[in-house]
């Protein structure tokens, strides 16, 4: 491995369907995820990544996915599975203390360093929520890897996820936030 891109990202960002309610809502929606898009594969492109490895939604076919079809890249999920969760005593409701929600988040980085260092690509783009991206930096730079870390809330084009009163976006929701 030469060097890994991890991008942290809003989960929401990722679904390629879309997931408001209103016309309003879908356009804003539409707009970030189209910004998004192009700022993926720029990286994908200026770098040559080979592999895409992405903390998705299990069972739903998610941005990363599909950026590594058409750009023919290697792909795989990060997302630590329910069975592993439970063997490393993180349970539903870990995100309400700081120390369960602290334990979690080093044992999700540990997988997914884990998943993505025995493949062997030389260019990697990791696409996680922005609250991993540190730890992976962390884990991967330990390695001796080249390192490049990019944060949703860097890009102007990122707003949050819309909040919708039955016809308008009202304002927006960021997971750093409230």
């Amino acid at each position: 491995m030469q060097s890994v891109h991890i991008f942290g990202v809003n989960h929401f960002l990722q679904c390629v369907a879309p997931n408001c309610y209103t016309p309003a809502g879908w356009a804003d929606e539409a707009e970030q995820k189209a910004a998004f898009r192009l700022t993926l594969e720029a990286i994908i492109t200026e770098n040559r990544v080979g592999l895409i490895a992405e903390e998705d939604m299990p069972a739903r076919r998610d941005l990363g996915a599909v950026l590594a079809d058409e750009h023919r890249a290697n792909y795989i999920p990060i997302t630590m599975p329910i069975v592993e969760r439970q063997r490393c005593g993180i349970i539903p409701g870990y995100d309400r203390h700081p120390e369960t929600r602290g334990h979690a988040y080093r044992e999700f980085e540990r997988y997914m360093f884990e998943r993505i260092a025995p493949v062997g690509a030389q260019v990697i783009l990791v696409i996680c929520g922005r609250r991993h991206m540190r730890g992976l930096e962390q884990r991967f730079g330990e390695a001796g890897v080249i390192t490049s870390v990019y944060d949703v809330y860097d890009y102007n084009w990122y707003r949050g996820v819309p909040q919708e009163d039955g016809l308008n976006v009202i304002g927006y929701e960021r997971e750093d936030e409230g």
